[in-house]
């Protein structure tokens, strides 16, 4: 079976865009040789539109039949319609429907948990029974997103024999790591083929402007950038319910009080860099934000009304929250802070960089100094010439102080076992050059 696994730029609540998108890239997949087609989940609203999300589901999956079963048998392809919001006996489910090449809708699976974190449960209601179908003589089941948490449905669909499971989603990007693991877990555990459907998103490294739009220009697709820590959920993204901004970490979540702080613990203004943090917390800790540290036989709170995230950012008028990097990665040369991602993100957008990571150097007279380490692109050679035309180019794209004094063509970065860059091994490396 050729499996075409399609992710689509949903707009939020706007059923007839998302439905005629839909059709293009179902139509497109075929075009390619897929046997089958697996959309993502709640293509047809957005996850999701909580204003009017009755009004603008759909009615036992008439529209999503009216669409796929025509297309099945046209395409002769089998149509995993991911799952839509899909209103029934005056509740409202997250529903997948599957199609056959015929036409035929050969199962129907509603969502069994829904995140409630982001307050899923208060506007759907959690299916309550599993089901399996046979694709092209392949024994299949289906599941929905969060039920990727909860490995006896995986077991269960096992024991009945299922060959493959597909699984759309609308996975939060910036738990992308636990997205992986998972889905290959599930796999190995069960020893059956899982296809995993998922919308853009990206987290771990800040993703330059430039990439971001690259990427929209090739594949047609919105990424959707987000922040968090390993001590939470997402608390800061780009979420459906508004147009991403390229190089934006996006809006504060609204599971939590987030603000920006200065040094002395107030509320930076507009355009001022400042630390994020989670504030007003003797009202409750928010779902999602690790309550304590486990040691010594008990739970140890390491925070008190206010998680400190030591990252770096500013608030543009619009809410919209920009990194400027780690509170030990940013740089203080000559009594100026300079943010790492903005410098590496204008020379990403040189020919000549294929990657580049900003660090500071040691330096006797302004304390530190902007360095660049920089793999080249293929063609390109770690000329004195080339220094110095990307040294101009910084600075004619920045500000003049912020252009790196320090130049190193390395083969390659080191990285942390989750693709991120240790900018902590570059300095150390500089350092002892020193």
């Amino acid at each position: 079976m050729r499996l075409s696994v399609i992710q689509m730029d949903m707009r939020l609540g706007e059923s007839a865009y998302n439905f005629a998108h839909a059709e293009a890239l179902l139509r497109r997949a075929a075009a390619e040789g897929a046997d089958t087609a697996l959309l993502p989940e709640t293509w047809n609203t957005g996850f999701f539109p909580a204003d009017h999300l009755p009004e603008r589901s759909d009615r036992g999956g008439e529209a999503v039949k009216a669409l796929c079963a025509p297309l099945a048998r046209e395409l002769n392809m089998n149509i995993v319609a991911g799952s839509v919001s899909d209103r029934r006996g005056g509740r409202v489910y997250n529903t997948a429907y599957v199609f056959d090449r015929q036409g035929a809708c050969l199962a129907a699976y509603d969502k069994t948990h829904l995140f409630t974190p982001m307050g899923e449960h208060e506007h759907y209601a959690a299916g309550d029974h599993l089901t399996t179908f046979s694709l092209d003589g392949h024994k299949c089941g289906l599941l929905i997103c969060y039920d990727l948490r909860f490995p006896e449905l995986f077991r269960t669909l096992a024991l009945q024999g299922v060959e493959l499971l597909l699984l759309p989603a609308q996975w939060p990007a910036a738990r992308r790591y636990h997205w992986e693991t998972l889905t290959a877990a599930r796999a190995i555990e069960n020893q059956f083929f899982l296809a995993a459907c998922n919308s853009c998103g990206t987290a771990g490294e800040p993703l330059a402007p430039e990439i971001t739009r690259e990427f929209r220009r090739i594949t047609g697709l919105v990424i959707h950038e987000g922040f968090g820590q390993s001590e939470s959920s997402v608390l800061i993204g780009n979420f459906p319910w508004f147009d991403p901004r390229p190089g934006s970490l996006g809006k504060p979540s609204p599971l939590y009080d987030i603000a920006i702080f200065d040094q002395n613990g107030n509320e930076c203004p507009v355009g001022q860099e400042g630390e994020i943090v989670v504030r007003n917390l003797d009202k409750g800790v928010p779902p999602g934000l690790l309550r304590g540290y486990w040691s010594e036989g008990g739970l140890h709170r390491s925070y008190g009304n206010v998680y400190h995230t030591n990252d770096v950012a500013w608030a543009d008028e619009n809410g919209f929250y920009w990194y400027v990097g780690r509170n030990d990665d940013v740089i203080k040369c000559s009594g100026y802070r300079i943010g790492p991602f903005e410098i590496e993100s204008v020379l990403l957008t040189h020919p000549a960089v294929h990657e580049v990571a900003i660090t500071a150097a040691p330096d006797q007279i302004r304390g530190q100094v902007v360095c660049a380490s920089i793999v080249l692109s293929e063609g390109f050679e770690g000329t004195d010439e080339l220094t110095r035309e990307l040294q101009t180019y910084v600075k004619r794209l920045t500000a003049p102080y912020k252009y790196p004094r320090v130049v190193h063509y390395v083969e390659s970065l080191p990285k942390t076992v989750s693709g991120k860059i240790s900018r902590a091994q570059i300095r150390a490396g500089a350092t002892q050059e020193q």
